[in-house]
């Protein structure tokens, strides 16, 4: 992870600064493009332009919470335009409100070529796939856990137990480590992960135990728009475990 700082020397108040800057990302699924933009709330902006180039063959889904962009296609290129402007700034009462107002909803923003929502599950299936084997290491771990227990509950819990208080949270999210978690084996040895490593550890040692368990993507704080298919929508990994009820 790289940072560059830039000295702007010799401002004073009223001056106009104008910059530009180019972001470029490694694509989370293979030849597709999914972001989301929200604009700076905290801000003031006298006049500001968000706009996105694409070709114009290319299916795109776009998709704007309030005011709608400006389309324009030509040579082949279809480019949309967000105009900004916010001429005082915003109080921290004002900006409390926004936030409550958009608990369940979306960035300001969303773009995704993604076509369906099985597509990116094949997708995130692939970044997956491997990462919550069972090797010897697990398989040890898991059966000393699990020593001396006879029911799945029981060793469910104190799998759990060991995950939730042994493997320390630490999230590093950039670039495609957002959405692929370290290897179990790994994150075992470790000590740490974030939700995703602690899932596929939680995983692992449930299979050597004889118990599966699968991944739950999830947006808490934010909501989900069936309208977008697109990864970026999601934040959060949750642990699915189908126990059968005690007799």
């Amino acid at each position: 992870l790289y940072e560059r700082h830039i000295a702007v020397r010799g401002l004073s108040v009223g001056d106009t600064i104008e910059f530009a800057f180019k972001l470029e990302r490694k694509p989370i699924l293979p030849g597709q493009y999914a972001a989301e933009q929200d604009w700076l709330l905290g801000q003031v902006v006298d006049d500001g332009e968000v706009s996105l180039s694409a070709p114009a063959s290319m299916p795109l889904t776009v998709k704007t919470r309030g005011e709608q962009p400006l389309v324009t296609t030509a040579g082949g290129t279809r480019v949309y335009r967000w105009r900004v402007n916010r001429p005082k700034p915003i109080t921290s009462e004002e900006l409390m409100a926004l936030v409550a107002e958009r608990r369940d909803l979306r960035s300001s923003v969303q773009i995704s070529t993604v076509r369906s929502w099985e597509q990116v599950g094949a997708a995130m299936r692939d970044l997956w796939r491997g990462q919550a084997a069972v090797t010897p290491a697990i398989q040890q771990k898991s059966d000393a856990l699990t020593k001396g227990l006879t029911t799945d509950v029981e060793k469910v819990r104190a799998i759990y137990a060991f995950v939730a208080r042994d493997v320390r949270y630490l999230a590093v999210s950039f670039g495609v480590g957002r959405y692929q978690p370290h290897a179990a084996t790994e994150v075992l040895a470790n000590g740490f992960g974030d939700c995703k490593d602690k899932h596929v550890l939680l995983e692992a040692l449930l299979r050597a135990a004889g118990i599966e368990a699968a991944p739950m993507l999830s947006a808490p704080s934010q909501g989900f728009d069936a309208d977008v298919p697109s990864p970026v929508q999601f934040s959060h990994v949750i642990t699915r475990v189908d126990l059968q009820p005690a007799p």
